[in-house]
């Protein structure tokens, strides 16, 4: 069983990833959190009848911070300001792996209409 300390020194490391970096545990903690953000994403939008046709999620570079950030980019029919902000943040509360993301004191995950 890993320790909390070890994951969460892991994770502390992510501010120096580049965007072009494919390897290690941060890259695989960030596929994860996408994935798991997008199957929330699609079960939430259902309950919410919004239609999502697609989420991309674009990670870059921040270059005034240095820090990695993850933006979704939403693809859907007539989603509303309103709606999208609700997404993200149903998404954001119900997706374990985003509030292990909090945890460690990791920004959230930029949600955008496409």
């Amino acid at each position: 069983m890993i320790q909390q300390t070890n994951l969460q020194s892991s994770w502390k490391n992510i501010e120096n990833v580049q965007p072009s970096d494919q390897n290690g545990p941060n890259n695989l903690f960030l596929s994860l959190l996408k994935s798991c953000q997008e199957g929330h994403a699609h079960s939430i939008a259902q309950q919410m009848n919004v239609q999502l046709n697609r989420i991309r999620f674009e990670t870059f570079l921040d270059p005034v911070s240095r820090k990695t950030k993850v933006m979704a980019l939403v693809e859907g029919k007539n989603i509303s300001d309103n709606d999208l902000q609700t997404l993200a943040q149903r998404v954001s509360k119900e997706c374990p792996l985003a509030q292990m993301n909090r945890l460690f004191g990791k920004e959230e995950i930029i949600w955008v209409k496409r």
